[in-house]
C-alpha cells in the first residue's frame, strides 16, 4: 500500500516564502519612496547627499594636486589638499552622473519597482494568478526577497552616511551591492513564467528586477572607486582616478551591454543610456 505524499510541510514553506517575498517588496518600495525625499530635501551644501552611495551633490574631501604660482619667477608648483569633488567633477568620479540624470535615474526605477510591488501583491492576495505565484516562488526565484532585502539596506546606507561613518557605509555599500547583484542575477535566469503576457514579464522580471539589477551594477563599479578614496584618502590618487574613470566605464557599459544581449533585455539597455548620459 503505497503511502500518502504529504505536501503539508511543503505548503507551509511555500506560505511563509510567499510572507517574505511580500514583506520585502512593501519594505523596498515605500523606502525608495523614502529615499527620494530624503534625495530631494538634502541642500547642496550637506555632505550626506547620497541615494543609495550615489553622491547627489558634494562628496567627502577627496586629494589631489592643483598648480599654484610662488615666489617671484611665478613657477608653478604643484602642492597637494584635500577639496569637496561635487558631481560637475564628473572626470574624476567614475560613472558619476549629473544631478539631473541622478534624479530621472532613481526616480524611473523606484517606480518600475512600485509598480512591480502592486502587480506582485495583487496577483499573489488580492486576485490569485497561479502561473505568477508559481513563477516567482519556483525553487530558486523563491527567494527572491534576498536581494529585495539588499535593495532595502542600500537605500538605508544612502539615508545614514555621514563624515563620520562614511568609511564603514562606503564598504559595507560594496558588498551588499555584490551580493545582492549575484543572487539577484542568478534568480533573474531562474525565474520563468509559462504565460507569455508581456506585461507579467515588464512589472516583474523584466522590469523590476532588470532596474535593480543595473542600480547594484552601477553602485557596485562606483563604490569600488569610492572604497580606495575612503580607505587612503591621505594619498595622492590622481593616477588612480584616471585609471578608474576610464577603466570603470568601460567595464559598467560591457557588462550592462552584454546582460541586456543575452537576455534581450531592454530595460537594462535604457537605463545604460540614461546613465551615460
Amino acid at each position: 500500500m503505497e503511502k500518502p505524499i504529504n505536501s503539508g510541510g511543503k505548503n507551509i514553506i511555500k506560505s511563509i516564502l510567499l510572507i517574505l517575498s511580500i514583506l520585502s517588496w512593501l519594505l523596498v518600495a515605500v523606502n525608495n519612496l523614502a529615499s527620494l525625499k530624503w534625495m530631494y530635501n538634502c541642500k547642496n551644501n550637506e555632505i550626506s547627499c547620497f541615494v543609495w552611495n550615489i553622491a547627489t551633490s558634494n562628496y567627502y574631501g577627496i586629494q589631489s594636486s592643483v598648480p599654484t604660482t610662488g615666489g617671484t619667477s611665478s613657477r608653478v608648483t604643484e602642492r597637494k589638499h584635500h577639496r569637496l569633488l561635487t558631481v560637475s567633477d564628473s572626470a574624476n568620479i567614475p560613472l558619476q552622473m549629473k544631478k539631473i540624470m541622478i534624479y530621472i535615474v532613481f526616480n524611473f526605477s523606484y517606480t518600475i519597482i512600485f509598480i512591480g510591488c502592486v502587480v506582485y501583491i495583487i496577483k499573489t492576495l488580492i486576485k490569485k494568478d497561479h502561473e505568477i505565484i508559481e513563477g516567482m516562488l519556483g525553487t530558486i526565484s523563491q527567494f527572491h526577497f534576498f536581494p529585495l532585502l539588499c535593495a532595502f539596506a542600500m537605500t538605508l546606507l544612502g539615508e545614514i552616511i555621514d563624515k563620520d561613518n562614511k568609511k564603514d557605509i562606503t564598504f559595507a555599500g560594496l558588498v551588499i551591492s555584490f551580493v545582492g547583484l549575484g543572487t539577484l542575477i542568478f534568480i533573474y535566469i531562474n525565474t520563468n513564467f509559462k504565460n507569455n503576457i508581456w506585461w507579467t514579464k515588464f512589472c516583474l522580471k523584466e522590469g523590476a528586477f532588470s532596474c535593480l539589477i543595473v542600480l547594484f551594477w552601477y553602485n557596485f563599479c562606483y563604490d569600488i572607486f569610492m572604497a580606495r578614496e575612503a580607505d587612503k584618502p591621505n594619498k595622492d590618487n590622481n593616477k588612480w582616478q584616471k585609471g578608474s574613470s576610464l577603466a570603470f566605464s568601460i567595464i559598467f557599459g560591457i557588462g550592462s551591454i552584454a546582460f541586456s544581449y543575452v537576455f534581450k533585455d531592454i530595460m537594462v539597455s535604457f537605463l545604460n543610456i540614461l546613465i551615460y548620459i
